[in-house]
């Protein structure tokens, strides 16, 4: 059996590709996972990936047009990135457990919500969002 996740190291990434952090979820080292296309069946395979990952992938999949922010790169959904306080946002709005080391340590403020435009923050207006949410002053 593959060793867990390096929560002490996922804890810290900020953005990563949806399949990466719905691997977290389902309690499986995103590293231990091998994504290989199948040309023959025209489908992805995921080595290493449990049920519960390939279920969790289906429903993320499915919300992206609609729940979930991602920058989109076409017909490779599972492939965009996605920011980890958008996708736990996601996951609870789902009822999905979050795995208690990936939970924010108590006390900290949380990133602001972002909408459903990659790299804007909702909360704030045009280029103040756009300054904002790409570190500049």
């Amino acid at each position: 059996m593959a060793p867990g996740p390096d929560w002490e190291l996922w804890r810290h990434i900020e953005s990563a590709k949806l399949w990466q952090f719905v691997a977290l979820l389902a309690g499986v080292d995103p590293d231990s996972i091998t994504r290989r296309w199948n040309r023959s069946d025209d489908k992805i395979e995921w080595e290493g990936a449990n049920d519960s990952f390939h279920r969790l992938l289906r429903i993320a999949v499915s919300s992206v047009a609609h729940n979930l922010a991602c920058r989109s790169y076409g017909r490779d959904a599972e492939n965009n990135p996605v920011l980890m306080s958008e996708f736990l946002r996601w996951a609870q709005s789902k009822g999905f457990p979050i795995p208690p080391e990936l939970r924010p340590p108590e006390g900290t403020v949380g990133l602001p919500r972002f909408g459903g435009h990659w790299g804007y923050a909702a909360n704030l207006p045009g280029r103040a969002a756009r300054s904002y949410s790409s570190g500049l002053k």
